[in-house]
Parts: C-alpha cells; structure tokens; sequence
C-alpha cells in the first residue's frame, strides 16, 4: 500500500510495477552422490503503466531454474545448471522504450553453466 501526502491509503496491488504474487517454489532431490533441483519463478500479471500512456496488462512471467550435482569424488562437487531452461522472454510493456518492465522483470535468456567446486 502507498499513503499518499494526504493520509490516505492506495492499494498498489496489481497496478504498474506492483504485481500481486510473486513466489519462488523450489523442489530439490538427492540420491547417494547425485543432487538435483528445479526451481519456478512467478511474477503475476499487472496494469502497464496509463501515466505512460499505455494501457492493457503485463502479461504474468514464468522461468524454470535448474541444476543437477554429482560429489562422488574427494572435496569435489560437480554441477551443471540452466537458469530460464526455456528461455521464456519478459512480458510486452508499451510503457517502456525497452519492450518490457525492466524494473520488474529480467531479460536474460537461458543461462547455462558448469561449475567445480573444491573444499580444503
């Protein structure tokens, strides 16, 4: 909620930059020396921004991360992971000369990666 100068109240839920839900739900999994987990990101749709002069919604936004580990060896711990897997692109806003809410959401694509890590 916003309180204006005059004391009262507005409801920013919903409106721009202000999505209603936001939540992250993770679903991790291990088995001897393998790991694994996916995660799903969620931002609801909102109001584009009519002080702009746009009007409509932006539409919700839903990314995929995921990882798998194996430690099957000394103090080492192998990984390879995908952040966005499906390379889902950020949600059309008229409102911002870049295509889309860049305050709200990301627009990095699919990012794979490997990783090693070594305790001493």
């Amino acid at each position: 909620k916003e309180i204006k100068a005059d004391g009262t109240e507005r409801d920013l839920a919903g409106k721009w930059r202000h999505p209603k839900w936001r939540w992250n739900a993770s679903l991790d999994w291990t088995l001897n020396d393998w790991s694994a987990t996916a995660r799903v990101n969620y931002i609801s749709k909102y109001d584009d921004d009519i002080d702009a002069g746009a009007t409509g919604t932006v539409d919700s936004f839903t990314t995929l991360d995921t990882n798998v580990s194996y430690q099957g060896f000394k103090n080492l711990k192998l990984t390879l992971g995908a952040n966005n897997l499906f390379d889902e692109e950020p949600p059309f806003s008229a409102a911002d000369f870049m295509g889309y809410d860049t305050e709200t959401h990301s627009s990095q694509g699919r990012f794979a990666y490997v990783k090693a890590s070594y305790r001493f």
